[in-house]
């Protein structure tokens, strides 16, 4: 949070109602993708079974309307839940926590660079970028 705070001023609550975002140190649930049909099955009506996605961290959002006083019409506001996998090595916990408090504070998006809080690779595009930056060395080194 202190990394943040440089750009937006953060004020950290014990009370959780009062709260815009926040920080729970358990385990998001497993990610379970829709079953697929096999077409070359034998039985091609089957769904085929998914391996759930084990994740680091989530950031989940609700919009509710909030009043601000009696006089002013309700406004839409946001909050934010972040779940942290307590398990991590402290260098992931705090990385996983900087990219998911980047999503609460209104960074939707994901960097392709390395060096951004906001970096994502998803492992199947990883897998195929570090296979291509092999052959990329082969041929040129």
């Amino acid at each position: 949070m202190q990394e943040w705070n440089s750009y937006l001023p953060l004020e950290i609550t014990q009370q959780a109602e009062k709260a815009d975002i926040t920080v729970l140190r358990s385990p998001p649930p497993l990610q379970f993708p829709p079953p697929e049909t096999n077409p070359s099955d034998s039985q091609p009506d089957r769904p085929r079974l998914a391996i759930g996605r084990a994740r680091s961290a989530e950031t989940r959002f609700e919009i509710y309307t909030k009043t601000t006083s009696s006089e002013e019409p309700p406004v839409l506001a946001h909050r934010f839940t972040i779940r942290l996998r307590p398990d991590q090595a402290s260098s992931y916990l705090l990385a996983a926590a900087r990219h998911e408090l980047g999503h609460a504070l209104g960074i939707w998006g994901h960097s392709p660079l390395q060096t951004d809080a906001l970096y994502f690779f998803p492992g199947s595009q990883l897998s195929a970028h570090l296979q291509s930056g092999y052959q990329y060395a082969q041929t040129y080194l």
